[in-house]
């Protein structure tokens, strides 16, 4: 039995065979499936190929463009010689006899039901009738359609969106019909969109925007950054400081909670003697995290936050003070002072505890690490804690050898959550402002 016959011979590629209004109501509902599956990967592709194919959407609208379906199925086609049979009797005054052998030269689009005009069809050659009345009927004259491939022979396009229909002298010349497909296609993203969550669009964003930093590049800047090879600028060190503050304010719960366990043990050790000299060192100790604690309970939050900013410092100061009082009074130390100078409680609390509950900055850490050298290793000699400098120079080294690694590690994963956390903000502002744009198109 004639008929059209879609021409697929040579392979073509997807964006070929589906017209653009297709792809996009495919990618929707595709896209629809992997919200609702986690499929985070693969939506974050379909989201990037429909915002691609936006712009063919709006040439398609505008020009009449008619990229069709290569590979339309039979039943189709037949549907499509129908409706040109129908044209040609209607302008043939009810001769309805057209052959049914033609050949598709150019896609066809999908919509072969309505008119011809909208099936989009190119039809070459001639249609050889079956009767006598060959003459009589319509005859269908297409104006020059310029299939124009671009260098790869991806896309093709038609010069001319209006074709001419010409029986018995009488020119009928169509007008390019808005389907209303792309507003469809609009909404179907719009309604997708909100499917969306905020986390899966950030996931998505990601997923899809590549960027260089990532990894170890992330870390490496970072490190840059806090060892001031790479000085940030001053607006970007502003946004910095206010996205640290609330986590370096929260440490301080912690470093608090361990001096007052700490200086209650301490307490609980001298009962016997409460106010012995001896206590004094340990109440100087203790004596930032008393007043950490009391300003938490008394103060409003924000004034609670500064003070906990500023007692940082503070709180290396009472240490070192400590320890130089009791030196200089030779006062003999506290109960468990011996053993913590002598283990590694002291490595675990002057060099890792303390630079991460309190942490300062580098410049200032350095600075504070080296004062307290001298303190500590007096501290030490005169308890009998060290033998000879060398041994006490020894335990403080090894107390700043953890307390300044540490505190640049701390300095740079900072750094790092801080860069990752601006570019992921920075990110999902493009995609609200992108679709704030794609809104104002409605």
């Amino acid at each position: 039995q004639g008929g059209l016959r879609a021409d697929t011979n040579s392979p073509v590629m997807l964006q070929e065979q589906l017209h653009p209004r297709q792809r996009a109501l495919l990618g929707a509902n595709l896209l629809r499936f992997a919200v609702h599956g986690g499929l985070r990967a693969t939506e974050a592709w379909l989201v990037q190929g429909l915002a691609e194919l936006e712009p063919d959407l709006v040439d398609v609208e505008a020009r009449g463009k008619r990229v069709g379906m290569d590979g339309l199925a039979a039943a189709a086609c037949d549907s499509a010689v129908s409706a040109v049979a129908a044209a040609g009797a209607a302008a043939d005054g009810g001769n309805s006899s057209v052959a049914p052998s033609c050949r598709i030269s150019a896609p066809t689009s999908t919509s072969v039901s309505s008119s011809t005009m909208k099936a989009g069809l190119h039809v070459e050659g001639s249609c050889d009738g079956g009767g006598g009345n060959e003459a009589a009927s319509a005859t269908m004259v297409s104006e020059s359609l310029a299939l124009i491939r671009d260098e790869k022979g991806c896309e093709i396009r038609r010069r001319h969106a209006n074709t001419t229909y010409v029986s018995d002298g009488v020119d009928r010349r169509t007008v390019p019909q808005t389907s209303g497909s792309l507003s469809a296609v609009r909404q179907g993203l719009e309604t997708t969109r909100r499917l969306i969550s905020p986390a899966a669009a950030a996931a998505a964003a990601v997923v899809v925007e590549s960027t260089d930093l990532n990894g170890w590049e992330d870390w490496r800047l970072a490190l840059r950054q806090v060892l001031n090879v790479r000085a940030a600028n001053c607006s970007e060190e502003a946004e910095y400081q206010a996205y640290v503050a609330p986590w370096i304010i929260n440490q301080e719960h912690v470093i608090q909670t361990f001096e007052i366990l700490a200086l209650l043990t301490l307490l609980f050790r001298a009962r016997a003697d409460l106010l012995n000299p001896v206590n004094i060192t340990t109440l100087l100790g203790g004596l930032p995290g008393l007043v950490s604690l009391a300003a938490y309970l008394l103060l409003p939050p924000r004034a609670w936050q500064r003070a906990a900013v500023a007692v940082k410092l503070a709180r290396y100061v009472t240490y070192m003070a400590a320890k130089a009082l009791s030196v200089v009074l030779n006062l003999p130390l506290p109960p468990g002072v011996s053993s913590y100078q002598l283990g590694i409680g002291m490595v675990l609390h002057e060099g890792l505890l303390l630079p991460l509950a309190c942490l300062l900055p580098l410049r200032a850490a350095i600075f504070v690490t080296i004062t307290k050298v001298l303190p500590c290793m007096a501290m030490m000699l005169m308890s009998g804690v060290a033998l000879n400098c060398l041994q006490a120079g020894l335990r403080c080294a090894a107390v700043a050898a953890v307390a300044l690694p540490n505190t640049i590690l701390c300095h740079t994963y900072l750094r790092v959550c801080f860069a990752r956390w601006r570019r992921q903000t920075q990110r999902q502002r493009r995609t609200s402002d992108g679709g704030a744009a794609v809104a104002k198109l409605h």
